[in-house]
């Protein structure tokens, strides 16, 4: 009777002890939204967090629900990592970051960046093409991810665009992306330009000038888009109207007459990009070739040339394509 009597205050006794722990928990409830702390991550998922430089004061942070701190610990770790130029253990634990905290912008951006510019460039000074397209692509999907868990990130998109566009001179994929960012971009001058670029690069002479004009409504005064403007009404923008009516002939010589026509500017990629796309909607793809292979040469890092390069070389049964680098100096024209 007695221990009957004895369970009987234990269980009253446990069921008050849980009242003042039911508004602990509502606080700490209640301070995991204000501050961003997130839930505590489950003991199964803390057993994936095997990577070199994980504690037992991170692992204590990470139980206690106080991801963001625990990730804010390891992201030093990170940037050590690539002071010392251990890209290897940088990665997997980047990647333990943004399982703790996906909502960390800088360690998807930065790290895209490690992987889409340090270790492209690392397997460019090896002349490994295969790496440098594999380290590209991982961190475009990395960046993707980011973006996948932050939708309404401009600066993620922004990356994506501007990787697209500078790392491997993928135009119509930067433009896709760069466009996401203009609402966040007031006047939107520099992404306004970047778009002109893009498009003169790919080419499209006419939505380049669009752009371009779009800045000039904005900011009368932008001299960079002012001279493409009328760089690109002087020399292209005709050859580009036949372009479009499959005037080809006749486009391919309006823009071959400038180029052989006396003239102090410096090799240009966009009159190049622009024969050997006229070339090769006329079938001509020796001859594109050609033209891809002179911008290929002439710029180290027209990464889109490289492409066309590999692909009609491909198409044509010929062998690896390897530069030449003229210089400068080199004549501007080649004949057909």
């Amino acid at each position: 009777m007695r221990s009957r009597r004895l369970r009987i205050v234990v269980v009253v006794a446990a069921l008050v002890m849980l009242i003042p722990l039911s508004y602990l928990q509502q606080s700490i409830d209640r301070d995991r939204f204000l501050y961003s702390l997130g839930e505590p991550l489950e003991y199964w998922r803390i057993s994936q967090l095997n990577v070199q430089g994980i504690t037992g004061v991170i692992i204590g942070a990470v139980m206690g629900g106080f991801r963001g701190v625990a990730a804010d610990m390891l992201w030093l770790k990170c940037d050590e990592y690539f002071h010392t130029g251990n890209m290897q253990r940088l990665i997997p634990m980047a990647q333990t970051i943004v399982m703790l905290d996906p909502h960390f912008i800088d360690v998807w951006t930065v790290t895209g960046w490690h992987m889409a510019y340090n270790m492209f460039a690392e397997a460019q000074a090896m002349d490994d093409w295969e790496g440098q397209v594999r380290w590209f692509k991982m961190g475009i999907d990395w960046l993707m991810d980011g973006f996948q868990e932050n939708p309404d990130s401009a600066e993620i998109a922004f990356n994506i665009g501007w990787t697209y566009y500078d790392r491997m001179d993928m135009y119509p994929e930067a433009v896709k992306w760069l466009t996401k960012t203009l609402r966040s971009e007031a006047p939107p001058e520099h992404t306004g330009r970047l778009l002109g670029h893009a498009y003169e690069l790919m080419p499209d002479i006419e939505r380049a000038l669009e752009w371009y004009y779009r800045v000039l409504r904005v900011t009368p005064d932008d001299g960079t888009a002012r001279g493409a403007t009328i760089t690109l009404k002087m020399r292209f923008a005709h050859a580009w109207r036949l372009v479009e009516e499959e005037k080809y002939d006749e486009a391919y010589q309006e823009v071959y007459s400038w180029l052989a026509a006396p003239h102090g500017d410096t090799p240009n990629r966009i009159p190049w990009h622009l024969i050997a796309t006229i070339a090769e909607k006329q079938g001509k793809f020796e001859l594109a070739l050609k033209w891809w292979e002179r911008s290929g040469n002439q710029y180290q890092l027209d990464e889109l040339a490289q492409r066309r390069i590999h692909a009609l070389r491909r198409q044509l049964g010929m062998p690896r394509w390897k530069r030449e680098y003229p210089g400068w100096d080199a004549p501007a024209v080649i004949q057909e």
